[in-house]
């Protein structure tokens, strides 16, 4: 953008604004954006799922229970122990989409304790749950 301005000296002279600030404002905001964008599909633990030839990643869109290592059991961020579980299932029903949840279960997890869980979810209300699985290494290499 330019101005025109008269002077004593000159006929008509132009003076340039700087768009470097204005630059930098806008890579400042980009980069701000860029780095508070980023979502984690899983909570801040790592779970290991074990792996299946027919997986499928629609799982992410429901009410999730994690198992990790240590058997400690999340209903999507929160920490629950497993006599509380159907409790926390019961009062989120409403709020679960389509009556399902799904498990994600490390894969180092009794197959037991992952069926504990289902009946407690079953019984808490629940019509369908999805068991969670990653796909074969030779499926992600495709």
């Amino acid at each position: 953008m330019r101005f025109k301005y008269k002077s004593k000296f000159q006929k008509y002279s132009t003076t340039d604004i700087d768009i470097a600030p204005m630059v930098d404002v806008i890579f400042i905001l980009l980069i701000f954006f860029m780095v508070t964008s980023t979502f984690v599909l899983q909570p801040g633990f790592k779970i290991e799922l074990p792996e299946a030839k027919s997986t499928d990643n629609t799982a992410a869109e429901y009410t999730t229970i994690y198992i990790n290592k240590n058997k400690d059991i999340f209903l999507n961020e929160q920490k629950v122990e497993i006599d509380e579980l159907g409790f926390y299932i019961e009062n989120s029903l409403p709020k679960i989409k389509d009556s399902t949840i799904s498990i994600n279960a490390d894969a180092s997890i009794d197959y037991g304790l992952v069926i504990k869980i289902t009946d407690i979810a079953k019984l808490a209300g629940i019509k369908n749950i999805i068991l969670t699985t990653s796909p074969l290494l030779e499926e992600k290499n495709k």
